[in-house]
């Protein structure tokens, strides 16, 4: 999804999907700009939905490295990221309830 040029509709509102697209590009201008090839460690964090998008680009972003600087360790910090988006995870929600 995050990498759609046109915005997808959904109730009449248009929603632009390019998160995977500016995360790239900023790591591509770090590269380019800030000298991040010669970066030992990278810690990528993001807190509530922030903690989202650094899970979901945490391996990206090891990736992207691993070429362009090789050693580099990468981790992540992932911050109050609890998403309830799943039949499975709200049924262990409610029984973590139960027992509390």
């Amino acid at each position: 999804l995050s990498e759609r040029i046109d915005p997808m509709l959904i109730n009449e509102t248009s929603l632009h999907m390019r998160g995977h697209v500016i995360f790239r590009e900023t790591i591509v201008h770090l590269l380019r700009n800030e000298h991040l090839e010669e970066a030992e460690a990278v810690v990528l964090t993001g807190c509530s939905s922030g903690a989202l998008g650094a899970l979901l680009n945490l391996d990206r972003l090891d990736e992207m490295l691993s070429w362009n600087a090789p050693g580099c360790l990468v981790v992540g910090l992932i911050d109050a990221g609890w998403f309830l988006d799943s039949p499975e995870q709200i049924l262990r929600w409610q029984a973590a309830l139960n027992m509390w």
